[in-house]
């Protein structure tokens, strides 16, 4: 890999690592310190987002499963051309 693809990578983690504790911070500010179902994710974004808190739930649950769309296709095509040993190559 080239070094600005390393370098991409560590500030893609940083920015998530800082959205995580910035979610974190916000929602024990709030109170809530423990979610465990996506009903109750979703009732966490009530202080930021009020009514629309399912809908800000909801298109970020679609983006999220929208970029896994093209990695799930891509390594399935990848397992596909080694099972029958196809040249394999991102190129």
């Amino acid at each position: 890999m080239r070094a600005d693809t390393y370098i991409g990578m560590a500030i893609s983690n940083v920015i998530a690592f800082f959205i995580i504790l910035d979610t974190a911070a916000s929602l024990h500010l709030h109170g809530v310190t423990d979610i465990q179902t996506a009903t109750q994710a979703a009732e966490a974004l009530r202080p930021l987002a009020g009514e629309l808190t399912f809908l800000l739930f909801s298109l970020g649950i679609i983006g999220t499963e929208l970029l896994a769309v093209p990695i799930l296709a891509g390594s399935a095509a990848y397992a596909l051309a080694e099972a029958l040993k196809w040249p394999i190559g991102i190129d």
